[in-house]
């Protein structure tokens, strides 16, 4: 009983979906949007495709591949525009990254100060637990090492751009 209700549901979802308008508009940035709901009014509808409820009609099956090919163009061309975009705000130069990691390293330098001020106070604290006061400052050990290795690394990264 459960796998013929199943399918009269995914039948009911394949007729309703063939029933769906597919909109196709360009908005103000000049990015192509499709999308089975219409536009807001401000902007135009370039192109509406209407599907037909027969699964036969080639014509209206070519205009949904059409409209979903140009989507997968329009994102893969978008994902492009954007990895551009990432790429230029990285530094090209040796001297722009080893300006950049000597930043980092101080930054790094000053959260390492702080990690170790602050395992000094937890160390200082009582705790009526006394399992629980050791958790914490193994926690905090952690956070230490883990800023002691990221201070390693731009100090290396900072030595091999100079």
């Amino acid at each position: 009983m459960k796998p013929f209700i199943v399918s009269m549901l995914m039948v009911l979802g394949l007729i309703c979906a063939a029933n769906a308008e597919l909109y196709k508009w360009v908005d103000e940035n000049g990015v192509k949007h499709f999308s089975n709901t219409p536009p807001s009014d401000s902007e135009e509808v370039e192109s509406a495709i209407e599907t037909k409820n027969e699964s036969s009609d080639v014509e209206s099956s070519g205009k949904i591949d059409e409209a979903l090919k140009n989507y997968r163009q329009d994102n893969m061309q978008q994902r492009l525009n954007d990895a551009g975009k990432y790429k230029s705000k990285t530094p090209k130069a040796s001297k722009d990254l080893a300006d950049y990691y000597e930043h980092r390293m101080k930054q790094n330098e000053q959260t390492l100060q702080e990690r170790r001020r602050d395992l000094q106070d937890v160390r200082r604290e009582s705790y009526s637990d006394p399992d629980y006061h050791k958790r914490k400052v193994e926690r905090y050990e952690e956070r230490l090492k883990r800023a002691e290795i990221e201070s390693e690394y731009s100090k290396k990264k900072y030595y091999d751009n100079r």
